[in-house]
């Protein structure tokens, strides 16, 4: 016959159950907490990522309104700058064919005219003598009216 455990033996195996079982249970309970924790630190990562890149977009805009902006002042001031030279006449004086021939190109360019040269920069054979208005030697300026050498 078999001999049946005694009741301290099954009570004994019985608590090693329990324990193990609770053990079990409360290492389940921790990890859905820590997995809830996970969760939520996630969700408010999210949540500012969001917002960063609302910010980003809205600096993103403001920057390239600024720029463009800035292109067409720094157009306008450039073009200001060359019609100022070019057609004040204490900026005027005599001019090898070279510098004059670039001081035309450049301004006819800013005026929105066609470019009357197939060359915009002269060679070293055309950097002859002065010339006084734009291309005639006679030294007429813009509008044909003659000027003289300040």
């Amino acid at each position: 016959m078999i001999p049946l455990p005694s009741t301290a033996m099954l009570g004994a195996a019985l608590a090693v159950v329990m324990a193990l079982l609770s053990f079990w249970g409360g290492w389940q309970v921790n990890d859905w907490r820590h997995k809830a924790a996970e969760a939520e630190a996630l969700a408010k990562a999210l949540q500012a990522r969001q917002i960063d890149e609302q910010r980003m977009e809205g600096v993103v805009v403001a920057y390239r309104q600024v720029a463009s902006e800035m292109a067409r002042l720094t157009s306008v001031n450039r073009i200001e700058t060359i019609r100022e030279i070019h057609l004040d006449p204490a900026y005027r004086c005599a001019n090898p064919e070279s510098g004059q021939r670039l001081l035309d190109h450049a301004a006819d360019l800013a005026n929105g005219h066609p470019v009357r040269t197939t060359r915009a920069v002269p060679g070293p054979a055309e950097a002859a003598g002065p010339r006084l208005g734009r291309g005639d030697p006679a030294g007429a300026g813009v509008g044909g009216a003659v000027r003289s050498v300040p």
